[in-house]
């Protein structure tokens, strides 16, 4: 063996040949433009709804695998089904003021925290609770002029970019005297026609005389409501996770849990039964939630967990809110920071690799990094990420970065075979001479 053959140093099967600084830059450089180009793209989807059935599947299958540990402890649901509205109610919608404000006064009797009214017009009481240390507090449906409030307004490119959402709905009628007493039901809608949310806060129009101005949705109003209540009456159980530190935002939260039989249900039928006073005091202290479970109420919604009413949403709503099960969308800006940082990752793999291993790297980094850590963010604060689009992109962008190398190296090739072959010819014609 030579002196200079053992003196070369060993070649790695897996590091590049020639690390240094001005490699990694020029990698940089090359692929900066392509970057940008993918993650916008991705960011156009992400706007214009390209990726939703990818995302909303994999939140869906998530969800799924997820459901609730208990029943709610401080949630009831009262549901007026389709026998009552036959019998109590005749048939008519709006329902009735005299039936619902008598169940209305029952229900305040048994001295919950909060009662909830999801209905139309719901009555006032003319006397109040009987016999509870403070009196319930009593939140109000909104009511909207539209019937496809679920659909709320889209809102603008930089509003959506900075995670400033907030459905903006028309209300009927002039503006509350107090805000507390009225909030209104809200459950965005996605492209598919399912509902996976709820808002928080609303910007509501109203048009006698027009005005607008921040409102919080129904489901907010009743935590906050049931949190000032159990605050006022110094329960001594401890207080839900919600009621520490909430805040009624403007963003919307997903479900990140679906459950059955999670809310307990109470039919009007055993509210307005003779022996209810007596059997009412499991309701004391509790959110009552009083809304229609009848068809002509038109207030169902297809969820990717099967259909729902609008009170039942509601409840998981609250009860989300209170132990903080929900969920949020990352904002786009933050997304898109991932998608850059995910890009410039790969391509120091390819600055720093041999094409073969880091080919192979990215591409089970990108798969993996994006299954993991999109499941990991669902049960922390959001749902999958798809900065898979972008890692493939670069990926695909670094092959035929280093095809264009192959392509110069094969032309190399080429001109040093030409001089090789011109050297020889040169040595002949010198031999000959």
């Amino acid at each position: 063996m030579s002196t200079a053959s053992a003196a070369r140093p060993k070649r790695s099967r897996w590091l590049a040949p020639d690390i240094s600084a001005a490699r990694i830059r020029h990698h940089l450089r090359a692929s900066a433009g392509m970057i940008l180009l993918v993650s916008a793209i991705v960011l156009a989807g992400e706007y214009f709804g390209w990726f939703d059935q990818y995302e909303k599947g994999a939140t869906d299958w998530l969800a799924r695998q997820r459901g609730f540990e208990s029943i709610a402890k401080e949630i009831v649901v009262v549901g007026i089904g389709e026998d009552e509205y036959r019998t109590t109610f005749k048939n008519t919608s709006p329902l009735p003021s005299e039936p619902l404000k008598n169940i209305l006064q029952k229900l305040a009797n048994a001295c919950p925290a909060v009662i909830g009214i999801d209905v139309v017009n719901g009555p006032r009481l003319d006397q109040p609770a009987a016999g509870c240390e403070t009196p319930p507090r009593l939140i109000y449906a909104a009511t909207a002029q539209r019937t496809d409030v679920a659909q709320g307004h889209a809102a603008g490119p930089w509003k959506w970019f900075w995670g400033g959402e907030m459905p903006e709905i028309e209300l009927e009628g002039p503006m509350p005297d107090r805000s507390e007493e009225a909030g209104l039901p809200v459950f965005p809608m996605d492209r598919d026609g399912a509902v996976r949310s709820y808002a928080r806060k609303v910007r509501a129009v109203f048009t006698e005389p027009r005005q607008s101005r921040e409102m919080d949705s129904l489901n907010a109003a009743l935590v906050k409501g049931y949190c000032e209540a159990i605050k006022e009456r110094r329960i001594k159980e401890p207080d839900p996770p919600g009621c520490h530190g909430y805040e009624a935002g403007a963003e919307t939260f997903l479900f990140g849990r679906w459950g059955q039989n999670h809310i307990v249900p109470l039919d009007v039928s055993e509210v307005l039964h003779d022996g209810f006073d007596k059997a009412s005091g499991s309701l004391h202290n509790k959110i009552i939630l009083l809304g229609g479970k009848f068809s002509a109420s038109r207030d169902s919604y297809a969820t990717p967990n099967g259909t729902y009413y609008g009170v039942d949403l509601l409840a998981l709503a609250v009860d989300s809110d209170l132990h903080r099960y929900g969920i949020s969308e990352v904002e786009p800006w933050l997304a898109l920071s991932f998608d850059f940082a995910i890009g410039i990752s790969i391509v120091m793999l390819f600055a720093l690799f041999r094409p073969v291993p880091a080919f192979w790297i990215s591409f089970a980094g990108t798969f993996f990094l994006s299954v993991g850590f999109s499941a990991f963010l669902f049960h922390k604060r959001s749902y999958a990420l798809n900065f898979m689009v972008v890692g493939m992109g670069i990926i695909i962008h670094q092959l035929f970065v280093e095809l264009e190398k192959l392509k110069e190296l094969d032309e190399a090739e080429v001109r040093i075979e030409a001089l090789e072959a011109d050297v020889k010819a040169l040595r002949s014609g010198s031999a000959e001479g």
